[in-house]
């Protein structure tokens, strides 16, 4: 049996809070997604603070802009699978994220499925806290596309993992990248 060929993405963001006078934040930054597999997947995308006027009002934090960076690396590997420009059947994709917190509430997605249902409003933390619902749903569909075409054949399997960014040339690219962008926001 041959050894799968396994294409590697890094995802990692740039976050630069912003406080209010009652200690609550909405910042902005960049997340940044690359693989020297899939160089056409180099990009940065830039985050902007959350619109306090707007009815679904989220404030932009830490947490909430790693979780981004994850979601939109799944989209952009949807996008490759879509172009069809590469046999992907046989190959594993890993898709590797700095942010650990992540890890942890996307593993926890079915949890709060069974536990809170599917308004995303209702998802809540250990401590009662309120988590991002909404982007997690999200991540959920994406991750069943993903499974689903892998059972069709289009890939081999996809996984989701941390690493960390040390020694590794893609997280580095991947950090300049959303700083540089991160930079031209506001």
């Amino acid at each position: 049996m041959t050894k799968a060929k396994i294409f590697n993405i890094y995802t990692t963001s740039f976050y630069v809070p912003e406080y209010d006078d009652h200690g609550g934040t909405n910042g902005y930054g960049a997340i940044a997604v690359c693989s020297s597999d899939i160089s056409h997947i180099n990009r940065s995308f830039p985050v902007r603070k959350s619109n306090q006027k707007n009815k679904q009002y989220k404030p932009m934090t830490g947490r909430r802009i790693c979780l981004l960076a994850v979601l939109k690396a799944m989209e952009e590997f949807i996008k490759v699978l879509d172009q069809n420009d590469y046999d992907y059947k046989g190959v594993l994709f890993k898709l590797h994220t700095d942010s650990l917190n992540s890890i942890r509430l996307i593993r926890n997605i079915p949890m709060y499925l069974e536990k809170f249902g599917e308004n995303p409003n209702k998802w809540k933390n250990s401590r009662r806290k309120k988590i991002d619902g909404d982007l997690l749903i999200k991540m959920d569909k994406l991750t069943k596309e993903i499974k689903k075409r892998s059972g069709k054949g289009e890939l081999r399997k996809f996984e989701l993992k941390f690493r960390s960014k040390k020694g590794i040339d893609d997280y580095k690219l991947a950090k300049k990248l959303a700083k540089e962008t991160a930079e031209n926001v506001k």
